[in-house]
């Protein structure tokens, strides 16, 4: 057995091969019809837990193979998700399988598959169909002829595999009565922190805001923030850690402002707040930050160098001593080339 799964320019590639896991249906008689006998035993499930819900809110969707019969084959089609904003969660195991009995008939199921979907708009959304081409082996028997004493040929035919479409019926957000601008759908909070409570002036802090929660993040934007006079406020540094295994989305994001003030003072950053949709009550919540105060000092000093720092006085002192053992050399050197002169001239 052997399956592979590969990504290929933002779509799954499949390839598999996978033998006879039940060997009561492997064999075809003159008469049948393969393509009915095949669908039986090859096929492919998606299921959805809603197939109604709010605009931004989480379905999650999750498709299986089910497999009976010898097979290979590779996806041809992958699942299109137009309408929706996607979030893949697990991803595809090509090793292992669960067993499942379904009638008479016992599958090895593999997972293919599981993604969350949030609706961009309202109306019937259409999950459309994946689709796995694959080639079906049989043991070839004459009608009549008993299986156990018959001579066996194999026989391939094409055979694709498809899931069935899904429509999905995507809520209008009802009328947000209280006003405010909504960033979110699903349940979050946020809370704002400054990095330093005091700092001098002309320094850099930050003001981090961070929203925690889970739900559609794909809708959320960086709240509006009212900053104090005074700050000079620099691009944002988003720091983002979300886990989409988990539905609907799980994580936090933190969007850090570097701000610096030129005079000091005591520095207010008023509450933040946003609007989110909760799914769960079908109400607007308002998500909003406590008050921040932080303290801006005098700007520091930059100490001027003095003419007698203790640098000065080192290098001053070393060059006296060196000078007090170089001078007397000197001048005994220059004595004796004089006298040296002097005594060649009276030669």
């Amino acid at each position: 057995m052997y399956f592979l799964f590969k990504a290929f320019i933002g779509f799954s590639v499949l390839l598999f091969s996978q033998k006879a896991f039940s060997q009561d249906f492997v064999y075809a008689r003159q008469g049948e019809n393969l393509i009915l006998k095949t669908g039986k035993y090859i096929f492919i499930d998606v299921s959805v837990n809603k197939n109604e819900a709010f605009v931004g809110e989480c379905i999650t969707a999750v498709y299986k193979l089910y497999v009976a019969a010898e097979i290979s084959g590779k996806l041809a089609k992958a699942p299109s998700y137009k309408g929706f904003a996607s979030y893949d969660m697990k991803p595809a195991d090509s090793e292992s399988y669960e067993v499942e009995k379904k009638g008479n008939t016992i599958f090895r199921v593999y997972h293919i598959k599981s993604v969350q979907l949030f609706g961009l708009k309202p109306g019937i959304q259409r999950l459309e169909p994946i689709e796995i081409d694959t080639e079906v082996k049989y043991k070839w028997v004459r009608k009549n002829d008993n299986i156990n004493q018959a001579p066996l040929t194999d026989t391939v035919i094409a055979f694709v595999a498809k899931s069935k479409p899904v429509n999905i019926h995507v809520k209008p957000l009802p009328e947000n009565e209280s006003g405010g601008k909504l960033l979110g759908v699903g349940s979050f909070n946020l809370k704002a922190d400054v990095s330093k409570k005091v700092i001098p002036a002309l320094q850099a802090d930050t003001i981090s805001f961070t929203i925690q929660g889970s739900g559609n993040w794909y809708a959320i934007t960086n709240p509006a923030v009212q900053w104090p006079t005074g700050l000079e406020v620099f691009e944002p540094k988003v720091v983002e850690d979300l886990d989409t295994r988990k539905a609907p989305v799980l994580g936090t994001r933190t969007i850090q402002y570097p701000v610096v003030a030129n005079t000091p003072g005591t520095y207010t950053l008023p509450s933040v707040s946003f609007k989110v949709f909760d799914p769960s009550s079908a109400s607007y919540k308002t998500v909003q930050t406590e008050p921040i105060t932080w303290t801006v000092s005098e700007a520091a000093k930059i100490k001027p160098r003095q003419e007698n720092d203790d640098s000065g006085r080192f290098t001053t002192t070393i060059f006296s001593k060196i000078a007090v053992i170089l001078f007397p050399v000197a001048a005994i050197a220059l004595i004796i080339i004089v006298l040296g002169k002097k005594k060649n001239n009276e030669d």
